[in-house]
């Protein structure tokens, strides 16, 4: 597998203001994310295609794989957690929200 260095898709979500997060091998949670992502797409699609809202079929999802809000929620004073809980807040609230293509 060849190293992704196509970074059009960060390009363009800088250039509309759009917060990102990103995973590298090293980490040791990265595949698992990943793997978590996949499952999470699956299932809300799913959803999305049995009848449900995004923001229906996003509660269903957090509901099946036991996921709470990070409201409340306190990362043990850890800086790149907190970063990484406020970067999600901001992607949670990002306007144009759509299913991964």
């Amino acid at each position: 597998m060849e190293p992704d260095t196509d970074r059009t898709c960060f390009e363009k979500a800088k250039a509309s203001g759009q917060p990102t997060f990103t995973l590298i091998a090293q980490d040791v949670s990265s595949d698992l994310v990943v793997d978590f992502w996949i499952s999470c797409q699956v299932e809300i699609r799913q959803s999305m295609e049995d009848g449900l809202t995004m923001q229906q079929a996003i509660d269903k999802a957090r509901r099946h794989f036991g996921i709470p809000r990070w409201n409340g929620f306190e990362p043990m004073d850890d800086p790149k957690l907190v970063q990484a809980q406020e970067i999600g807040k901001a992607m949670s609230a990002w306007e144009n929200r759509k299913l991964a293509d």
